[in-house]
């Protein structure tokens, strides 16, 4: 009878062939995966027989009625579940019971970095039944191997000088990077993309002159920032574009600080946080967990007020005439002094 009794144990520990669980930090290939699944699903079975829900508002028992329900008029049924729930033993051994042989389950979990890519509590006892599949985030090295594969399948190669550099400007987003090295492979024309294309069309191109300013100002260098500014007009950008890109940048530091206070401190987990880029993110960091509260307020009160200074025409910035934005830029620069 203890021996029965262990083996029935043993069954129930193992995988149920239908019931999956997709989990890891790679967002970007657990939603090509989970892709992938779903167009081959609904081309063998139909999009009747294809259900995607989110997770969040249901509780197993909803899980259990759907997956209770047979496929019509095909082979199977997918159900794909967004989200944790919350699995107990008793829900478990119910859906073993009840999911319909020709019905597969997918759960797909998110985890996050800043939580040691650790799988929620409350799907434990899914997870032991579940035939399970880890999306954890590419090392650097895969992570260039992988940009050189995503340019080779558009047509194009890339040199290492310009892989360094599209990570270094768009950071290790991969949706993100497969959206550059298209735009790059246009660009290129079919050439092999150098790193002169990727400063040139970059998705932060724009950004090149900023970000040795905001790191100047990290230090509360006001001297050397008004150099630097100085130096920067001297090669030909305007005082409007700066303008522009230092607006941003200081919108940009608002977020990572509030990132900072809210508790999150990695890079990856702030873009996920408040929606910066992940260069931003590198970039206004160290700086972020420096500065106080009130020289913050004190430089994005003084920011603001140019701006809408500039927008309601007491200051006049033309072409012609930048010298008053000029000056508003240096006054800016200033409220970085301690």
């Amino acid at each position: 009878m203890a021996l029965c009794q262990q083996v029935l144990f043993i069954c129930r520990m193992r995988p149920v062939p239908q019931i999956f669980l997709f989990s890891g930090e790679n967002r970007f290939a657990i939603g090509e995966e989970c892709s992938r699944w779903i167009r081959h699903f609904r081309e063998k079975h139909g999009e009747e027989n294809l259900l995607r829900i989110e997770a969040k508002g249901l509780t197993t028992l909803d899980i259990l009625r759907e997956v209770a329900v047979a496929p019509f008029i095909a082979q199977s049924r997918l159900v794909v579940v967004d989200g944790p729930l919350r699995w107990l033993k008793a829900d478990v051994e119910q859906l073993r019971e009840q999911i319909h042989p020709q019905v597969v389950l997918l759960t797909v979990v998110h985890l996050e970095s800043d939580k040691y890519g650790k799988l929620p509590a409350t799907m434990k006892e899914y997870a032991k039944v579940a035939e399970q599949k880890t999306f954890p985030l590419l090392r650097r090295t895969e992570l260039l191997q992988w940009v050189a594969a995503c340019a080779q399948e558009h047509g194009v190669s890339i040199t290492n000088a310009a892989r360094d550099c599209l990570l270094e400007m768009v950071g290790e987003d991969q949706g993100m990077l497969r959206q550059e090295i298209i735009k790059l492979s246009l660009f290129a024309a079919g050439k092999p993309i150098e790193r002169d294309h990727v400063l040139a069309a970059g998705v932060c191109a724009g950004e090149r002159e900023i970000w040795p300013l905001m790191d100047v100002l990290g230090t509360g260098d006001v001297r050397s920032a008004l150099r630097y500014l100085e130096s920067a007009l001297e090669r030909g950008s305007s005082p409007s574009g700066i303008w522009t890109q230092f607006l941003w940048m200081v919108s940009q530091l608002v977020l990572v600080w509030s990132a900072l206070e809210d508790g999150v401190s990695h890079p990856t987990a702030i873009v996920k946080h408040v929606g910066v880029r992940p260069s931003a993110a590198r970039a206004l960091l160290p700086f972020a967990r420096t500065i106080k509260r009130h020289d913050l307020l004190r430089i994005t009160d003084r920011v603001a007020r140019t701006d809408r200074d500039l927008k309601t025409g007491v200051l006049r910035a033309t072409g012609e005439a930048p010298e008053e934005l000029t000056v508003a830029l240096e006054a800016c620069i200033l409220s970085f002094a301690a």
